[in-house]
């Protein structure tokens, strides 16, 4: 099947799609689920985890395919960061070494309990690792969205400054985009409540990029939820995050969300979503391509 291209050339008064896969790099069924969604037309860009166990293989998939353009998906909650526990030590259980998990690392940065040299060095380490393996980083957001919060809002923002990245991901989908989708309403009030305008004050590159995903989560009937969303894009850009992958041994491991990326996987490939987006008038984009 040929893959609609992201193309800068299309005229720009069709709504202009970003359509991004979270988790590249986390196990080699993430990437071969987000690759799989790539070649069939409608994952058109990726972020990229760099301390997690699917990282070499994803390094080769994008050798592979070079159309997949990525951005940093910084992690703080999977695994072992990059850098030394004993230099990072607010940011990894003491007892294993192993990084936080989402709520002790919420709770630590909303109690002013990170160190910014210590989130500095481990955003500096991830960035890093992708650019020692040659790759072109076109934009960075964070795995469970916690670089909006205090502290790593900031080591991101500078880091990424640093190495000339200027895209980072505002996640904040409106409040009134499917509100009756109780459970990632709550998690959009979240989001705004552990900002406290981290992002919606530095990230200027981005504050006319919406960005639609939160709502669309959740496996059951996803692609009605998918069709409706290409159905209903604003003028403008939007990025749309999914999260397709086969789940593996070890993905089951080390995260909760599972058998809907398989169904995430299956929309993105099939026959009917695939045509619609040929057929909607949509300029697919990449961050490298707006």
């Amino acid at each position: 099947m040929s893959t609609k291209r992201a193309d800068s050339r299309v005229p720009t008064d069709r709504p202009v799609l970003i359509v991004n896969a979270d988790d590249f790099g986390f196990t080699d069924g993430v990437n071969r689920g987000i690759i799989e969604a790539h070649l069939a037309g409608t994952v058109t860009s990726a972020s990229l985890m760099v301390n997690t166990p699917g990282f070499a293989g994803a390094v080769e998939a994008l050798r592979r395919t070079p159309t997949l353009r990525v951005g940093l998906h910084a992690n703080f909650t999977a695994g072992k960061p990059l850098s030394a526990a004993l230099a990072v030590p607010s940011l990894v259980e003491p007892e294993t070494g192993q990084l936080l998990p989402l709520r002790r690392l919420v709770w630590r940065a909303m109690s002013r309990g990170l160190v910014y040299r210590e989130v500095y060095r481990e955003v500096e380490a991830q960035f890093g690792r992708a650019l020692d393996e040659g790759i072109v980083l076109t934009h960075v957001d964070g795995h469970q969205h916690v670089h909006q919060l205090p502290v790593i809002a900031d080591a991101v923002r500078d880091v990424a400054s640093r190495f000339g990245v200027h895209r980072i991901r505002a996640p904040f989908e409106s409040l009134g985009h499917r509100p009756w989708r109780l459970r990632a309403t709550m998690v959009k009030v979240a989001l705004r409540l552990a900002d406290r305008g981290n992002l919606h004050a530095h990230c200027t590159s981005l504050q006319r990029v919406h960005v639609r995903g939160i709502s669309l989560q959740g496996g059951g009937p996803f692609a009605q939820r998918l069709r409706r969303e290409l159905q209903t894009l604003p003028q403008g850009v939007t990025e749309l995050i999914v999260h397709p992958g086969y789940v593996d041994a070890t993905l089951a491991s080390m995260d909760d969300y599972l058998a809907p990326r398989e169904i995430e996987r299956a929309a993105l490939t099939s026959e009917p979503i695939t045509a619609l987006l040929r057929a909607l008038p949509i300029r697919l984009a990449t961050f490298a391509t707006l």
